[in-house]
């Protein structure tokens, strides 16, 4: 049952991370789309396009992300302007990246590149990165996952350095934000 456990944890860590980096890269796949509305549709149930203001925080968690109350607020003022306690699919992905994007993601980067890490060295071969690429998220093109691993790749070499891919990211989110 631990091994299981540990799978399961180590099988989401990777689809975490790689979910994380294509936001980062400012690209939501078709798939990461279909995982989030998946987890919305569980919510409306009748397909209407929204949830109730009061299931935010709900379906936020069903997805791994924590939001305060006070966050939860801030976005149910801002998302449900006509005061209709509903909130649309559209503005929940708004939500979704505006919550990974405030995150400090150097923690979770970190730790989840550090599944990949067998040989503890802090580094990850990007042969190896790109095939938990295709395996996890088949949808990704090649391209994609080669412009990926080409802005995570460290300078001198074929390998992921994990603290300056972390460095990378974070500094992409900056970017991004300002």
């Amino acid at each position: 049952l631990q091994n299981q456990y540990n799978y399961l944890i180590f099988d989401f860590g990777i689809k975490y991370l790689l979910d994380i980096i294509i936001i980062i890269m400012e690209e939501l796949s078709e798939e990461q789309i279909e995982e989030f509305k998946e987890a919305f549709s569980l919510f409306d149930p009748e397909n209407k396009g929204y949830i109730q203001t009061k299931e935010l925080g709900t379906v936020l968690r069903s997805l791994g992300i924590h939001a305060t109350d006070e966050e939860k607020n801030e976005f149910i003022e801002k998302y449900d302007q006509d005061q209709e306690d509903n909130i649309y699919f559209h503005d929940f992905l708004e939500i979704l990246i505006k919550k990974i994007a405030d995150t400090k993601p150097e923690d979770e980067l970190q730790e989840a590149f550090n599944l990949f890490d067998t040989a503890k060295n802090h580094e990850i071969d990007i042969d190896q990165f790109k095939e938990e690429f295709k395996q996890n998220l088949p949808n990704v093109s090649e391209n994609e996952v080669n412009e990926i691993c080409e802005f995570l790749k460290h300078e001198n070499g074929n390998s992921i350095n994990i603290q300056e891919a972390v460095q990378k990211l974070n500094a992409k989110v900056k970017s991004h934000l300002s």
